[in-house]
């Protein structure tokens, strides 16, 4: 009769493995790296599947090696099972659970003789990578008699004897191969989950609540308009992209954004404790000695060509461009390329480059996007922007940080704000929008928040702006904002722009004043009443004709139209009725268009 080797399949329960007591020492050093965030949920997950299929047995005769697997178990389970976050309440958890003689052990071998978040990215890759083996193992045990069995019986000719054997043996190898295939991808999987696998899922929403609650996944910037723009600052794995016409401030806010996050955001947790906080900037703009003057200006300095070579260099450190001082300052990776020279995979090649050096790029901002080379070169421009946007989106989930690059507006949005100028408007920034991108629609979709720049100015301040609409947010935005202004330092000056963390917010939600504000939205009112039938309190002119004319209330605003002067305006009482205002000077906030 033949044999059904696949009903000789059976769950393996607890296994004696042999493991020495350094690749132990591993997977405690492993656990102690808790402020690396390379580490997460999911892998820790794995290192507990695998520890609760190895047997008590395996360590019973070796008191350090069985100190060693309590503290593992306990650890995990802490972690895990339990939630518990802080380190130090995870080894309490441990202590409590086993005897006074395994707690010294672990307390003198193990805590404090392993030294603490010493791990880099690639020591965790290799940890990762090693548990991954021992599980695809430990699964393979599921298979063995099925396996020996069929060997057993092809050495003594039994296998053969029946046509069915054939079909037995197949059936097993192709179980094999498919659960095989199966358990080392949910293994290596770990942006996953599922609602039947208990385990992972509460790991997979552990993490995924701890990340919610926390802000150690954003960046911020020393100007809370941006950091309400962004709702909380830049995010890890997301892709931002400021648009801007041609000389319209774009390599300026980059660099000024470069400068934002090296100041203010010292001290911040990222992913490997045992790297330099990198910010990598990438310009194919404006090459080193260009972008020199710009630092000097953005860090504080002005009249550069009044300057000796020391006051410069003075003035840059005392504004926070200077060689970093300790561990907990960011760095600065600064380079330049020609147009086309490089790719968004070179971009990750020069990450992986500085990872190497033992420095942790936590963001990169390159400037700007439609110089980097294509995927496929010869195709279209808006293929091309489509496929790189859609490279850098993906980069920037697979890294872990924001990248931040520019764009140009097109022609149409060009001449919006051109001619916006040329009528004396401000908040121009408030008429562009999606449309006016750069070949749009592919840029839209790959990236994760748009935001228009526009340069302003307040005639009565002396003083620039650079405003910010956001034309496309994928998130949360209901406590965010969607235009703000923010100003350049001093008077009549463009190049740095003015922080306001920790002091009175100095970002503006319009250049209009309040009085003026209300005025044009009054006067918005009064146009779409004129479209209705009116009812006068008091008369607009002394001919009666005149007073129910819609073509003198037309004629009247024609005149506001072409003059900017308003001789009598015209406003609602509390109940509704327009009546008769004194004489106001609308000139300075440009052009009123009362009629269509």
């Amino acid at each position: 009769m033949s044999v059904d080797y696949v009903k000789m399949l059976k769950k393996s329960g607890k296994l004696q493995i042999h493991t020495d007591l350094d690749m132990l020492d591993l997977y405690c050093e492993y656990l102690l790296n808790y402020d690396n965030k390379t580490i997460n949920f999911s892998n820790l997950s794995n290192l507990k599947d695998y520890f609760n299929r190895v047997s008590e047995d395996s360590f019973k005769q070796n008191e350090a090696k069985m100190a060693r697997f309590f503290f593992i178990t306990y650890f995990l389970e802490a972690r895990l099972d339990k939630g518990i976050v802080s380190p130090k309440i995870c080894m309490q958890y441990v202590y409590d659970r086993v005897s006074k003689k395994y707690a010294a052990i672990i307390k003198r071998d193990i805590v404090e003789s392993i030294e603490h978040n010493r791990m880099g990215k690639k020591d965790v890759e290799f940890m990762n990578n090693m548990v991954f083996s021992q599980l695809n193992m430990i699964f393979m045990h599921e298979y063995k008699d099925a396996i020996m069995k069929m060997m057993s019986d092809l050495g003594s000719n039994e296998f053969g004897k029946e046509f069915e054997d054939c079909d037995n043996a197949i059936r097993l190898y192709q179980s094999l191969l498919n659960n095989l295939t199966k358990v080392q991808r949910k293994s290596r999987q770990e942006n996953r989950f599922n609602l039947s696998d208990e385990d992972h899922f509460n790991a997979m929403m552990q993490e995924a609540a701890e990340r919610a609650l926390s802000s150690s996944h954003f960046l911020q910037t020393g100007w809370q308009g941006m950091n309400k723009m962004l709702n909380g600052g830049f995010e890890d794995a997301r892709l931002y992209n400021f648009i801007g016409a041609t000389g319209g401030f774009k390599s300026g806010l980059l660099l000024n954004l470069m400068k934002q996050i090296k100041l203010y955001n010292k001290g911040r947790a990222h992913k490997d404790p045992t790297k330099r906080p990198t910010i990598l900037f990438l310009s194919q703009e404006n090459n080193i000695w260009e972008t020199f003057i710009r630092i000097y200006g953005i860090f504080g300095g002005t009249d550069i060509k009044k300057r000796s070579v020391k006051e410069i260099l003075d003035t840059m450190k005392k504004g926070g461009f200077s060689i970093v001082q300790d561990e907990m300052d960011i760095d600065i990776e600064f380079r330049y390329y020609g147009n086309m020279d490089i790719s968004v995979p070179d971009i990750k090649g020069i990450v992986e480059e500085l990872d190497n050096s033992g420095r942790e790029v936590i963001i990169v901002i390159q400037d700007y996007i439609e110089r980097l080379r294509p995927p496929v070169m010869g195709s279209e421009k808006r293929n091309a922007l489509a496929d790189i946007s859609n490279q850098m989106h993906d980069l920037a989930i697979e890294l872990d940080i924001p990248i931040i690059t520019a764009s140009q507006f097109n022609r149409e949005g060009v001449a919006i704000i051109e001619e916006a100028r040329e009528k004396g408007n401000v908040d121009i920034g408030k008429k562009v929008g999606s449309g006016n991108i750069s070949e749009s629609f592919g840029m839209l979709k790959n990236f994760d928040m748009n935001i228009a720049i526009v340069i302003e100015y307040d005639s009565s301040e002396e003083r620039y702006y650079l405003s910010f609409r956001r034309l496309k947010f994928r998130g949360d935005d209901s406590d965010s904002i969607d235009y703000f202004l923010q100003p350049f330092c001093g008077k009549n000056t463009k190049i740095q722009l003015q922080d306001d963390i920790g002091t009175g917010p100095v970002y503006r939600l319009s250049l209009l004043d309040e009085l003026a504000a209300q005025i044009k939205e009054d006067a918005d009112s009064i146009q779409d009443i004129t479209r209705r039938e009116i009812n006068f309190l008091e008369p607009l002119s002394d001919d009666p004709e005149d007073m129910q004319s819609a073509e003198f209330i037309g004629t009247m605003f024609d005149d506001i139209d072409r003059s900017g002067v308003v001789q009598e305006d015209m406003l609602r009482d509390e109940e509704g009725f327009i009546m008769l205002v004194p004489k106001l000077d609308l000139s300075s906030l440009g052009t009123v268009h009362m009629l269509s």
